[in-house]
């Protein structure tokens, strides 16, 4: 079991993980099957990199893992049916002419994993399938979704290493981590009685170079972007829909102390609309860890 008090004002409990294993068999909550740290590049930022392999939350689930191999069946995570852009959690539209509808994941995600490494390289690919219900007085109608992952690391030296991932959505896009608003976009829209699944894409490229002493710099990007075109021509999303996010993020981590990080990380992030407009920011932030 492990929480934090990360949100809700920071004040109340939240539990990341609670789960149990046994045999290969693993149930509750925990990071999702259709993910992996492999291709993942260390930043400061708790949410790192957009286009990062994949589910970067945690969900319930029953898997069973044999050798390099895991299967799920799991919570089918974020990314409402919508006509309009709406809210994961509460299905709730930004302000506009759309009308909310209700809806509901029908049925698990099922998931499969392989991650397994030689020599000095590591890698996973996995791939997940969901299935999206619209209800209402106007509209009934199912879609299936899916995504693919690909994520890789290579040790070019002991002190220098590259890593990624590549991450294609259909109907899906709860798993496209850092896509639309924020944290994920719609998988699907409703046009008259039909439900229109909607792609996207993403990945994301680092490398870190080791100075000793647990010492590093790393460096990465990060981009997903949504194909929305069809959305907007059926007049689902407007011109300031999100439709690409990117960011950079170039850190370095110094530990002075045993058990102690220290660190300061740059960071540079845009994201682009469906209308063509584009807004963008930079930060600067400092981290110290205590592991115990």
């Amino acid at each position: 079991m492990e929480g934090d008090f990360r949100g809700n004002g920071g004040g109340d409990l939240r539990m990341r993980h609670a789960y149990g294993e046994y045999k290969g068999f693993l149930a509750g909550r925990t990071w999702s099957n259709y993910n992996s740290f492999v291709g993942s590049t260390p930043t400061l930022d708790f949410d790192s990199l957009a286009g990062t392999a994949v589910l970067q939350d945690r969900i319930e689930q029953l898997r069973y893992t044999t050798g390099p191999v895991s299967f799920s069946i799991e919570n089918p995570g974020s990314g409402d049916v919508t006509n309009g852009i709406c809210g994961k959690s509460n299905n709730t539209c930004k302000p506009g002419t759309y009308t909310t509808i209700t809806t509901r994941k029908s049925a698990p995600a099922l998931t499969a994993r392989i991650q397994d490494s030689g020599g000095n390289v590591a890698y996973s690919a996995a791939g997940v399938v969901n299935r999206l219900t619209a209800e209402g007085s106007s509209n009934d109608d199912s879609a299936m979704g899916y995504g693919v992952f690909g994520a890789m690391s290579i040790d070019i030296s002991d002190m220098f290493s590259i890593q990624g991932a590549l991450n294609f959505t259909d109907g899906a896009n709860g798993y496209l981590w850092h896509s639309g608003e924020n944290y994920y976009a719609p998988s699907a829209y409703v046009d008259g009685n039909d439900i229109e699944t909607i792609k996207g894409y993403g990945g994301s490229l680092g490398a870190s170079l080791k100075l000793g002493n647990d010492n590093s710099i790393n460096l990465g990007y990060g981009m997903t972007k949504l194909d929305l075109n069809d959305a907007y021509d059926d007049g689902a999303v407007t011109g300031a829909a999100a439709e690409k996010n990117q960011n950079v993020m170039l850190n370095y981590k110094m530990t002075p102390i045993d058990n102690i990080m220290v660190g300061i990380e740059y960071a540079y992030f845009k994201q682009e609309h469906q209308g063509g407009e584009s807004d963008d920011a930079n930060r600067v932030m400092f981290a110290t860890q205590y592991n115990f």
